[in-house]
């Protein structure tokens, strides 16, 4: 017995499913539940899977499960069945996400104003960087003569 407490009252947890304070199953603050982790060249279930998939041969069609699979949802969508319709778009096509408005396209002159430059500043530092690259390339090529 730990401190006169019976294991059921120190296993007791809150509302949310969270141990109260002080109970003894509760990981201490700072500490991992795992600390060593996944060990190194552990495989996850999706990766097995996978691999069997790809392995597993049916012997009358010769093709593997992924490919019998994939298979049986296409005929299944080319049936009509709405699911079926709706995994194969899913899986193939992505699934659809938010749709974001694209803005419309500015003038260099209407970007320049947006971001508090003159037209003069504007021509001024394309200006420099062109002459910049021209002296670059005009140096690269001195180099290689």
């Amino acid at each position: 017995m730990i401190n006169d407490h019976t294991e059921k009252e120190l296993n007791v947890r809150d509302e949310k499913g969270k141990f109260t304070p002080g109970n003894v199953h509760a990981w201490t603050p700072g500490k991992s539940g795992n600390p060593n982790g996944r060990p190194k060249g552990a495989k996850s279930g999706s990766a097995t899977l996978r691999k069997m998939a790809r392995t597993l041969i049916d012997p009358k069609t010769g093709l593997n499960a992924t490919e019998l699979i994939s298979a049986k949802l296409i005929a299944a969508a080319m049936n009509g069945d709405a699911w079926a319709i709706k995994e194969y778009f899913d899986r193939v096509e992505g699934k659809p996400g938010v749709r974001v408005e694209e803005p419309e396209e500015l003038s260099w002159q209407e970007l320049a104003e947006l971001h508090g430059l003159s037209e003069e500043d504007v021509l001024r530092q394309a200006t420099k960087l062109i002459e910049s690259g021209l002296n670059t390339s005009s140096q690269d090529a001195d180099k290689s003569a």
